[in-house]
């Protein structure tokens, strides 16, 4: 599970090294979420520790939501469009439950 979750935060680093790379056009976590997406095409890194390790993640983390990490910054716009932002969170939140009942 160590492993796992190296492998993860590893990622999440080189998005945050290319976020600040880019003038942060996306935030880090979603660029190294995007880059360990493109990785999984290997074999060697689709392991079932990782599976396992991401599966617990999701279950613990419901209230996740990439799409709405890079919103807390501009706190005037966030003020003028809370409800879209909250819906989509909401929304995004909704999906992931959906997921899980899935494939659990």
């Amino acid at each position: 599970m160590l492993q796992a979750i190296t492998v993860l935060l590893v990622f999440q680093l080189i998005g945050e090294v290319v976020s600040q790379a880019f003038d942060q056009l996306v935030p880090g976590p979603v660029v190294g979420m995007g880059l360990f997406f493109a990785a999984l095409t290997h074999p060697r890194l689709r392991s079932a520790e990782l599976r396992r390790t991401a599966r617990n993640l999701l279950q613990h983390l419901l209230l996740f939501a990439p799409a709405g990490a890079g919103v807390t910054l501009p706190v005037q716009r966030v003020a003028v469009e809370w409800w879209p932002i909250t819906l989509s969170v909401s929304e995004n939140a909704g999906m992931n439950r959906m997921r899980i009942r899935k494939y659990s």
